[in-house]
């Protein structure tokens, strides 16, 4: 059982993680801003600790088993989510590095002008004509 009025600090630690849990899923549930969810953070610390020893212990219970369950599905949608965008970097940097290259050899940036006196000076044979 937990007694709130004796905790050590990783119990404390990890009622705040179950705090924090909480509020995230009711601020993203509701759309609260950012700026209120620390009030309601505080305002459900207040809840737990003036909760009766015995209701306290079923309530931890159930916010544990909750979260953990909504944290589990929560957690594989992101991921497929950041798989998508892994591919399309990943194409990317291919691209950057092939465009990279392309300058690196010439092939790519620099414009023919198709001037007269670009090609007036330089010669292959490196004698100029004049």
């Amino acid at each position: 059982m937990v007694n709130i009025n004796q905790l050590d600090p990783a119990s404390l630690a990890t009622i705040a993680a179950i705090v924090a849990a909480l509020v995230t899923v009711v601020g993203n549930a509701f759309k609260l801003p950012s700026e209120y969810r620390s009030l309601l953070a505080i305002g459900v610390a207040f809840v737990l600790v003036f909760l009766p020893q015995g209701f306290l212990n079923k309530v931890l219970t159930a916010l544990i088993i909750g979260l953990t369950a909504s944290g589990v599905y929560s957690q594989v949608k992101p991921l497929k989510f950041l798989e998508k965008i892994e591919r399309k970097n990943k194409k990317n940097n291919k691209q950057n590095e092939i465009l990279n290259l392309s300058e690196k050899t010439g092939l790519v940036g620099k414009q023919n002008t198709g001037s007269k006196s670009d090609t007036k000076n330089n010669n292959s044979d490196g004698i100029s004509a004049r």
